[in-house]
């Protein structure tokens, strides 16, 4: 894996419920896990305490029935792709004075922060209600990769309005302007007035 520093919007932070469901195979969370590892510039983390709690969940659980053999096959094909992260005895203490009441969401997210995460993949995103990140769920892994939403623009009029909300949030952090969007037209307009550099991507049916 690459070591090379990143934009934090390309580094994300994968929650133990999404691994355990894309060893499952449910359909969200691998399509977003592939899609995820097939990014380009964008790093993946998860913390040794997911990863603990994964293995202990896919061992422990007598509906997932999973094997040993297949359990560290998967772990090893994870570590491959994503970065596993350990925590001190300092980020336990900083989760502890937060105010949020569930103690090991807030000590995966003071392990993301150090790393300094936008993204969090979750099932659970009511549980990530923290300023500094982004919790979104496996079926908005797209949103991450401006192309991609790009390319949603010009070819689906029912999902753009939902899709170019998360993207104009997104580079509401750079400066540009976050306006709510209604329709195609005015989210392709938004493109070329507050992000110039992405309206290359656009139909030219649009202009």
């Amino acid at each position: 894996m690459s070591g090379k520093t990143l934009n934090k919007e390309r580094r994300v932070y994968i929650d133990t419920n999404v691994l355990i469901n894309y060893y499952r195979g449910l359909q969200e969370d691998t399509k977003a896990m592939e899609m995820l590892f097939k990014m380009r510039d964008c790093e993946l983390y998860a913390s040794v305490l997911t990863i603990a709690q994964t293995i202990s969940t896919l061992q422990g659980n007598k509906q997932i029935k999973a094997s040993r053999e297949s359990v560290v096959t998967f772990v090893r094909k994870l570590a491959n792709k994503i970065h596993f992260i350990g925590f001190t005895d300092k980020d336990i203490e900083a989760a502890f004075v937060m105010e949020n009441s569930d103690l090991e969401d807030n000590l995966q997210y003071v392990i993301g922060s150090k790393l300094k995460c936008y993204y969090y993949v979750t099932n659970n995103v009511k549980d990530y209600k923290y300023n500094a990140i982004s919790a979104i769920t496996p079926s908005h892994v797209y949103t991450i990769d401006d192309r991609c939403v790009i390319q949603l623009m010009n070819h689906s009029d029912k999902a753009v309005c939902s899709v170019t909300d998360g993207f104009f949030m997104r580079h509401a952090l750079f400066g540009y302007s976050y306006i709510s969007l209604s329709s195609k037209a005015n989210a392709r307009k938004r493109v070329r007035t507050y992000c110039p550099r992405f309206a290359p991507f656009l139909s030219p049916l649009y202009y």
